[in-house]
């Protein structure tokens, strides 16, 4: 992967004689695949047998290695596949005693979308459909960037940076209508008013690979991770510390296309 990454800018590199990476507006769209979570602390009793089990797994649960793992986890878990734009501006710099411009910085405003399917729950309601889960985020985020390799018409490099917005979570009908059925369920007193919140505040960090080829079209490899968790419904309770389902989606791995004008 590393020669391909590098070889590639150096193979274009004689083709052309075009001007390095310079600065301007971009558009950019990509795939993106990660791992989307829901957690709680209401556990679910299944019968005969009387043993606890959390929603999203149950007597039989297995990994996708076949393992048994309903024993060791409050969670489920599952890929979140989705997409990704956004649009911003980038500068490149050159620096006292440089050759090039390989340092630069970005800003600009992303969408990404994501939808996880977390498998079978198996609850106090006896609700046996799949948990699925669908996700939008939003915000402004700006990056340092830095080229290893800069050529005439190629650059290969890497970058840095963190985003800042919000996160909009939705869940099937019949998964929304089991959670609420379950903490009622569990405590009879929970007050579930304004319940559940849909969106919640959130930061991410961003970094990963990069290559420009012949000024206009780039190329990036990288990895997106949210920090904060969407408490998506916590019970009020009198008599107890409350119960709660809350989401969040853990990481994501991304490819996309950049075109600089």
């Amino acid at each position: 992967m590393r020669k391909f990454l590098l070889g590639v800018p150096l193979a274009l590199g004689v083709v052309g004689s075009l001007t390095a990476e310079e600065s301007g507006t971009f558009i950019g769209a990509g795939y993106q695949v990660g791992q989307g979570r829901m957690n709680t602390n209401l556990y679910n009793t299944v019968a005969p047998n009387g043993t606890s089990y959390p929603p999203g797994t149950g007597p039989d649960y297995k990994n996708w290695q076949g393992t048994n793992v309903s024993w060791h986890a409050k969670y489920a878990n599952g890929a979140m596949n989705g997409f990704g734009f956004l649009i911003g501006q980038k500068f490149f710099f050159k620096l006292p005693h440089a050759k090039t411009k390989w340092l630069g910085v970005r800003y600009y405003g992303f969408l990404d979308y994501g939808f996880s399917d977390l498998g079978p729950q198996l609850s106090l309601v006896g609700y046996d459909q799949n948990v699925r889960l669908s996700m939008v985020a939003y915000g402004i985020g700006a990056d340092i960037m830095g080229n290893f390799i800069d050529r005439k018409n190629a650059s290969v490099g890497v970058f840095g940076g963190f985003a800042i917005g919000g996160n909009a979570w939705q869940v099937n009908a019949a998964t929304l209508h089991a959670w609420k059925a379950a903490l009622l369920a569990a405590d009879p007193s929970a007050n579930l008013s304004g319940l559940p919140h849909h969106g919640n505040f959130n930061v991410w960090l961003n970094f990963g690979f990069r290559t420009n080829i012949y000024k206009h079209n780039g190329l990036e490899l990288g990895v997106k991770l949210p920090m904060l968790v969407n408490p998506f419904f916590p019970s009020k309770s009198a008599n107890t510390g409350g119960y709660y389902y809350s989401l969040k989606r853990d990481y994501s791995v991304y490819v996309r296309y950049l075109y600089t004008f």
